[in-house]
């Protein structure tokens, strides 16, 4: 868990994908009255609606002390520009970043010999295996990081964090799984300092997601966000786990294992890659599944990431949402004159995005594969059974 994706939680909006279009689940103790919110530019923020999205606003710019105290205050740094890493370097001047260069800044950390020696082989990792996605976030964030030790948490749960606000990274000073710690020191240093980074001087925020608001027709202030944030999170964990070497461990399964079936599944339908998603974000997927004749991308990553987030008030089950996609993939491929051979071809490449990142297991019960966390489980099997039976029922229906 990345520190600094702690927005307070007064309200998240559910997109929800499909043609219920946009509801609204508020927490107990929001307002009862809605307050009204400036879509112009303003001092506090400037904002830019989604396009064919009219409830959702990109918050471009944020001024942390006009916010202060406002129902729509994000708990962040105030920021004049918002990018991603593909942008990052032409701000710290520091453009095209090479491996070697990488490694000279990680050998001048303060990481003790095992923390720096655990960087160093992530790093040459990720390079083995092909993740060429800019590195100036990352070789910034090495240059910037301070280093807390902690002998215990305020979750025992979490063994580290990184704060690419403060450039903070704490961690643990005591290991009890070797394993288990490792792909976690990996998943805050390299998944989340590659994406994620903040330049005080000239207040740039660098992230993969993007803070939104939600307001209604009548200007109401809704909700607040991180558009993508389940994403962010999963991308941070397929990092670390490529750092590792594609080494897969009982050890590795996280709260992130469904949602980065669900993106790796999304991404692969897409035509877009993990490269890409990490240089270019959340934003660069929407436009990529617009381009694909997906209805509502908006809508889809939204509720993965209320899912991630609230896993004890499941509005929409994971695997519901990803069977309304594949349903959607589909209808179009019918109407575009595919086979169902083609249309088959299509679903099994996405459903074999993901075998190198999560350890999936069988359910006894069902003898089917399963992800997922606590209350909301993704028969995978099960999921594939059920899109190759409305293909075909598709199919039969056109026949007619």
């Amino acid at each position: 868990m990345i520190n600094i994706k702690y927005i307070a939680k007064r309200c998240i909006p559910l997109l929800v994908a499909g043609t219920t279009g946009l509801t609204m689940y508020s927490c107990s103790n929001r307002k009862e009255e809605n307050q009204k919110i400036n879509i112009n530019n303003n001092e506090a923020y400037t904002l830019e609606q989604y396009e064919g999205y009219p409830f959702q606003y990109k918050v471009l710019k944020y001024n942390a002390d006009k916010c202060k105290n406002q129902e729509y205050e994000f708990k962040i740094k105030s920021y004049d520009i918002k990018c991603t890493p593909e942008n990052f370097g032409q701000y710290t001047k520091e453009t095209n970043v090479t491996w070697d260069e990488l490694r000279k800044t990680a050998e001048s950390t303060n990481f003790d010999d095992y923390h720096k020696q655990l960087l160093i082989r992530g790093i040459n990792n990720l390079q083995k295996n092909n993740f060429n996605m800019d590195l100036s976030v990352i070789n910034y964030n090495l240059k910037k990081i301070k280093i807390k030790y902690e002998s215990k948490y305020e979750r025992e749960s979490i063994s580290g964090t990184f704060n690419c606000f403060e450039h903070e990274m704490t961690i643990s000073d005591h290991i009890e799984n070797k394993k288990e710690y490792e792909l976690v020191f990996l998943h805050e240093i390299l998944g989340h300092g590659m994406t994620d980074a903040y330049i005080e001087e000239s207040k740039v925020y660098c992230s993969i997601d993007q803070p939104t608001y939600i307001i209604d027709s009548d200007g109401n202030y809704i909700g607040s966000s991180l558009y993508g944030q389940a994403f962010e999170e999963s991308m941070a964990q397929i990092i670390a786990i490529t750092a590792l070497d594609n080494e897969l461990k009982p050890e590795y399964g996280c709260a992130y294992d469904m949602s980065m079936v669900e993106m790796l599944m999304i991404l692969e339908d897409n035509n877009c890659n993990l490269v890409d998603y990490a240089n270019k974000g959340v934003d660069y997927l929407t436009y990529k599944m617009k381009a694909n004749r997906i209805d509502d991308p908006n809508g889809i990553i939204a509720v993965i990431t209320y899912n991630l987030s609230e896993t004890d008030s499941i509005i929409t089950p994971s695997e519901e949402v990803m069977y309304n996609y594949f349903r959607e993939v589909v209808d179009d491929s019918y109407e575009e004159g595919k086979s169902i051979e083609q249309i088959e071809d299509r679903v099994s490449k996405a459903f074999n995005s993901f075998g190198n990142y999560v350890l999936i297991y069988n359910d006894p019960k069902t003898d089917g594969d399963v992800v997922g966390l606590k209350n909301d489980i993704m028969n995978i099997t099960k999921l594939y059974d059920d899109i190759g039976k409305y293909a075909v029922q598709k199919r039969h229906t056109l026949s007619k």
